[in-house]
């Protein structure tokens, strides 16, 4: 066999990496009268080589459903420039960082003894045996992977090892990185940023849990009729993953959202133009006030304020919501009353009788507290 090639059916072996990064601490000077100092952040972990642990057609998908570039590495057991391949990368910080936020795996038949691996996990030290060399859980995770990874990779029936494949989340190659050699962490880089270009960014695994939960969200607000929280929930994907598909479908959701508030607004100005006028202002003002921050609220906080302003409609509404507040007014009087908050309460049904005399609400509170009623007419007089 060629030094450096591989001729023979291979597989692939998944491994995940995330480089965390380090929060620098602030400097203080310490006197007299010095502010005390804030704690100081924990330090992250260094970053690390993490498999992926699944099939290559699971790796495929979840690089997908991330939007991420999947790193394919090809290394031969007991070949000259796999060997120091498996000897530097996994080991090496540089490399890891070089493949943040890559979904990687590698494929190699090899047999290694296995190794205690420490990690802090939700602040707790735990520790369990990996791979020495790979860090998957054992060797059989990324000797399984040879045939499947030589079988999607191969030129002309030959694989040449070590070997760094960069697969796009469309499921294209986008890059093969010193087929023969080790490559430099700054290679990866670029061939990583070249993807992140094209396809936008990635998410990270607890980003992909927040796209999820935003679609189901999204659909539920849905099916409850709420279309404004299902923009919403939409938006947050797209503010996430805005090039891939998910942020697609996304966007599609958040133009239905607005065609059914669009309708809602539609039935709103139709009963506001008919008998019953305050039905289609309350209407109106409701569906304002779901859509704050929408695209459509400029145009809806007009639509209230044109009809308030409208002659035919202008003292209707304006008696209209009189008499709201007058009931609003009522019902926090009850509230204050029950919490036997006597004096607050007092304070809003002189409020209610002497602002609102002429409302249903007003004439109620005049009825049932007759002696404030007449306090406030010899005030008035």
């Amino acid at each position: 066999m060629r030094s450096g090639w591989l001729v023979r059916t291979c597989g692939l072996v998944a491994a995940g990496v995330l480089a965390l990064g380090v929060a620098p601490a602030a400097a203080h000077s310490i006197g007299r009268n010095a502010v005390a100092p804030e704690p100081l952040q924990k330090k992250a972990p260094p970053p690390r080589f993490a498999p992926f642990v699944g099939s290559l057609d699971d790796a495929r998908r979840h690089a997908t459903e991330r939007n991420v570039a999947l790193v394919v590495c090809a290394v031969l057991a007991g070949e000259e420039a796999s060997d120091r391949f498996t000897q530097t990368v996994p080991q090496d910080p540089a490399y890891a960082a070089a493949l943040a936020g890559a979904l990687v795996i590698v494929a190699n038949a090899g047999e290694h003894p296995a190794k205690k691996l420490e990690e802090l996990v939700d602040g707790k030290k735990l520790v369990r045996d990996v791979c020495s060399a790979f860090f998957t859980p054992t060797c059989a995770d990324h000797q399984k992977l040879w045939d499947p990874t030589f079988f999607a990779f191969q030129e002309q029936g030959e694989l040449r090892c070590p070997q760094v494949i960069v697969v796009a989340p469309d499921g294209q190659v986008a890059k093969r990185i010193s087929p023969g050699d080790v490559p430099k962490p700054g290679q990866v880089t670029s061939a990583l940023a070249s993807v992140a270009e094209k396809f936008g960014p990635g998410l990270s695994e607890q980003e992909l849990a927040t796209v999820k939960q935003a679609f189901a969200d999204a659909e539920a607000a849905t099916s409850r009729g709420a279309h404004a929280d299902a923009w919403r929930a939409y938006a947050l994907v797209v503010s996430l993953a805005p090039k891939a598909p998910q942020g697609e479908l996304a966007r599609k959701g958040q133009g239905t959202a607005l065609v059914e508030l669009a309708a809602r607004r539609d039935a709103a100005l139709e009963r506001l133009a008919g008998d019953r006028p305050t039905d289609g202002y309350d209407a109106l003002v409701a569906l304002a006030a779901d859509c704050k921050g929408l695209p459509n609220e400029k145009e809806l906080v007009k639509l209230v304020a044109d009809a308030e302003a409208k002659p035919t409609l202008r003292d209707v509404i304006a008696a209209h919501k009189k008499h709201l507040a007058a009931e609003a007014l009522w019902k926090e009087i009850g509230e204050l009353e029950a919490a036997n908050q006597k004096r607050k309460a007092e304070a809003k049904i002189r409020l209610l009788i002497r602002k609102y005399w002429d409302t249903d609400a007003g004439k109620r509170a005049r009825k049932q507290y007759p002696e404030i009623a007449a306090d406030e007419d010899a005030k008035g007089r």
